[in-house]
């Protein structure tokens, strides 16, 4: 790595850095379960973690003699794999993009020469044009039944973490980048010296600099940074954080603020005087930041907050009614996990509740039926949430969401939002009410039953008169007919223009689906118009890719969101060969449209 100057042969090198380091874990989690006793697992996870704090120690040891060509080579191949990022050739402009998949399950009789000997076909050669680049993006995508992306253990030790620092001494821009992305792979491995690092790199003067640092650690998304030591927090740590509420940029505040947030009760940092008065400047600045909402959430996590006349508590709840989405988002998450089990404020958490308007009260079903919120306090980075979770977690650990349907307070506000005002709102109630055993017998219940049978929405219509007539939720729900409950006007108006608006790869979904068995899609004509024989036809694929009893529960959505927040490899659902297609995943409008759509909106009674 230090002396090869042929980029073919020095990508050969990086690639196999990459694959030697690259382990399946979950996989490999799967062959540890079937040990016949736990003293052979237990000695199946140290030997490999044996294993990975030798490549960890090689690799610092390599960093720290290598040359700059050595050095720049190791960093890239910890990250940047041709299959693991959506980087793709530029198109020519006399040329037209190709799916490759569908040459490569038909002969195509447009390439005569195929099969000769040194043939080369132009579309591959494109294909594989990958060149190193910092600017590169990287993701969680499946490699056959991998989609792990490295990662080092606690065990691992520190050398490999204090190596990727002293590459930052005198570094420029693209090594900082470099530096950022390759300590994704850190983990557990890395503690407070490289959170204090990268938060430095947040203040960077380089754009470019700033934007990884957001890129790659923000929310958790690629990379994790450990602030949280037992002996509390340290003095440089605490000035940069700091600094970086008092005056940091939106790409500094974006990475700190989710990690606050996601502070344990017991931290020391939540008694930290200089924090606590910097995010208490934050609440008061005016004009209120644009992240507000973040603000909110990170204080939550410091009770010196909720005490005076003017506490956090009272702007919480005055975030209920916020304009902006986020701060009412932020303001639910913060009534369900730090006022609800709270029995002095019931009482307010009842009367808040009872006085949501549509916006919020949609937000907050959001919340209850998938309470994402309450892992980030797992601590595990967005490449290690995958088949490697219950790995880097422990084989004991396993995961329950919070039920809220619990707390009569969320299960009557639920019920009550079935006479909102808004039809995505109350289809959304009826939804969340499957969870709740016997809700057919309660008085409220019926009383909406009854108000939804002259629904506008026809999927209402027909729950409410199963219900009425005897059935139960999910019986009721199981009897719609998918044509009977969808509108082919807002499909066509609303839903086919995500199917064909192309994604972060560069390709839409008409294009791959082209030839799809199960979800087969005509794309639209040079215009980017649908004929109607067109829109028919992929009207009629996609209701066979929704399920209008369990609406969330539709191919149509969760491929799409697939990974990076996927599962284990082996579930077909948990998978996407297209990968992500909508920033955001179930946040994005694209998911809240179709999502609809499917609960029955219709184009004429949209938003009613």
């Amino acid at each position: 790595m230090n002396t090869e100057a042929d980029p073919i042969v020095r990508r050969g090198l990086q690639e196999s850095v990459y694959n030697v380091l690259d382990e399946n874990t979950g996989y490999l989690g799967a062959w540890v379960r079937t040990a016949s006793i736990k003293q052979d697992s237990e000695r199946i996870i140290d030997g490999y973690e044996a294993v990975v704090r030798d490549l960890a120690d090689t690799l610092a040891r390599v960093l720290r003699t290598a040359n700059p060509v050595g050095r720049q080579g190791i960093l890239e191949a910890l990250w940047d794999f041709h299959v693991r990022h959506y980087a793709l050739p530029p198109l020519k402009a006399s040329t037209v993009a190709i799916a490759l998949p569908a040459v490569q399950v038909k002969y195509v009789s447009g390439v005569p020469d195929l099969h000769l000997p040194g043939y080369e076909y132009p579309p591959y050669r494109e294909a594989v044009s990958f060149g190193y680049d910092v600017h590169n993006g990287f993701y969680q995508t499946r490699v056959g039944n991998d989609s792990d992306l490295i990662h080092f253990f606690k065990t691992s030790g520190p050398e490999f973490e204090d190596a990727l620092i002293a590459c930052l001494t005198g570094a420029d821009s693209n090594t900082k980048i470099n530096v950022l992305k390759a300590g994704s792979t850190l983990s557990s491995a890395g503690d407070e010296k490289f959170a204090l690092a990268v938060l430095r790199l947040a203040l960077d003067p380089d754009d470019g600099v700033r934007e990884t640092v957001r890129y790659v650690y923000e929310n958790g998304q690629r990379g994790i940074l450990n602030i949280n030591s037992p002996g509390g927090p340290e003095s440089q740590l605490v000035s940069t954080v700091v600094t970086i509420l008092n005056a940091g940029t939106p790409e500094a505040q974006a990475v700190l603020l989710p990690m606050l947030a996601a502070l344990p009760a017991d931290s020391k940092w939540t008694s930290e005087p200089a924090v606590t008065s910097a995010l208490e400047g934050l609440l008061e600045r005016r004009p209120r930041p644009a992240n507000y909402g973040l603000v909110l959430e990170a204080a939550s996590s410091f009770p010196a907050l909720f005490v005076g006349e003017a506490g956090l508590r009272d702007l919480v709840l005055a975030g209920l009614k916020d304009s902006d989405p986020a701060v009412q988002r932020a303001s639910i998450q913060i009534i369900l996990e730090r006022f609800l089990p709270s029995t002095e404020a019931q009482s307010t958490v009842k009367a808040a509740f009872a006085d949501l308007r549509s916006s919020a009260r949609g937000i907050l079903i959001e919340e209850v039926n998938d309470p994402k919120f309450a892992r980030r306090h797992l601590g595990t980075s967005g490449g290690a949430i995958s088949q490697d979770q219950n790995y880097f977690l422990g084989e004991e650990y396993v995961y329950k969401p919070p039920d809220f349907l619990a707390s009569p307070i969320v299960l009557d506000t639920v019920i009550a939002s079935l006479s909102d005002s808004d039809a995505n709102v109350r289809a959304a109630a009826l939804d969340l009410l499957t969870k709740v055993k016997g809700v057919e017998k309660r008085a409220d219940f019926v009383a909406q039953m009854k108000r939804l049978e002259t629904d506008p929405n026809p999927r209402l219509q027909i729950v409410a008169a199963g219900i009425l007539e005897g059935k139960n939720l999910k019986e009721a729900l199981k009897e719609i007919a998918p044509k009977a409950a969808v509108d082919y006007d807002y499909f066509v108006a609303k839903i086919e223009p995500i199917l064909s608006t192309p994604g972060a790869d560069g390709k839409a979904c008409v294009m791959c689906h082209a030839s799809h068995v199960i979800f087969r899609l005509r794309p639209p004509n040079e215009k980017g118009e649908f004929s109607e024989d067109d829109s028919r036809e992929n009207f009629k694929y996609a209701l066979g890719v929704i399920d209008v009893s369990n609406p969330q529960h539709s191919l149509i959505l969760i491929k799409p969101t697939h990974p990076p927040e996927g599962g284990n490899a082996a579930d077909y659902y948990a998978t996407h060969n297209g990968g992500q297609r909508w920033p955001g995943n179930e946040s994005s409008w694209q998911y809240k449209t179709i999502l609809a759509w499917i609960r029955g909106a219709r184009l004429e009674t949209a938003g009613r």
